[in-house]
């Protein structure tokens, strides 16, 4: 039988910690600009999609604020089109309740 000593970065974080961490922290997109950057480019929504690894349908609900984008994700955007992720997606941490 195998064992392995995992450290507590390697661990699996729980539901309850991941709920405590958003609201601790609280930040919020309050902008989303991935159309204007995308038509910039001379992109459709399937061109980024591709381009990023992920559906269209997926970037569609991004640019409509159905859906926030996972950091991976988010990075890849920012990486493609040369610009910090916080210029596509203007994060700002609001005050806890």
């Amino acid at each position: 039988m195998k064992t392995t000593n995992k450290t507590a970065s390697q661990r699996p974080v729980s539901r309850k910690a991941k709920k405590e961490a958003s609201q601790k922290y609280n930040i919020v997109l309050t902008t989303n600009k991935i159309p204007e950057y995308r038509k910039e480019k001379g992109l459709r929504q399937v061109d980024l999609a591709q381009i990023i690894g992920c559906d269209s349908v997926t970037i569609s609900r991004y640019e409509r604020g159905l859906r926030e984008p996972s950091l991976a994700y988010a990075i890849l955007m920012a990486e493609y089109f040369n610009c910090p992720v916080e210029d596509i997606f203007g994060l700002k941490k609001e005050p806890d309740a």
